[in-house]
């Protein structure tokens, strides 16, 4: 299902125009009309079974036929959101700076401790864990 996830699929009238994935431009029609869908690549004309073109066609429009013979078609819509192309760019051109402004200025992360004071709290932590619930020290 990676052609019909990653790329545009092409309606003409009732045949498909499926891209190929080799990047070489290279386009397959496949039709839905009839009993047997039929696709222009190699894999379906030498082997005569579903080729992946026409399974990206099916996944993208979901037909059910009920039992008095109306037909639902379901088409797979994609939604796109528009970016402010111009402000992404900008931010992304000044993140390192901005972060070396913020790292120097002592504002980004929490705040720095002095050295001493670290290792008053490792000693702390260390009592409080190895000492007094041994039972060795009792306060």
């Amino acid at each position: 299902m990676e052609i019909a996830a990653t790329v545009k699929l092409r309606r003409k009238g009732d045949v498909w125009a499926v891209p190929s994935q080799n990047g070489k431009g290279t386009m397959y029609t496949v039709d839905l009309k009839g009993d047997v869908p039929t696709c222009s690549c190699p894999d379906h004309e030498t082997r005569g079974v579903k080729c992946k073109h026409i399974y990206a066609v099916e996944f993208s429009v979901k037909r059910e036929t009920r039992p008095d013979g109306t037909t639902t078609v379901t088409k797979t819509v994609r939604v796109t959101y528009g970016q402010n192309w111009p402000a992404y760019n900008a931010a992304q051109t000044h993140e390192k700076t901005r972060a070396r402004r913020w790292d120097i200025a002592g504002t980004n992360g929490p705040p720095r401790i002095p050295l001493s004071a670290s290792a008053a709290w490792a000693t702390r932590d260390w009592i409080t864990t190895h000492l007094l619930t041994a039972g060795s020290i009792s306060f």
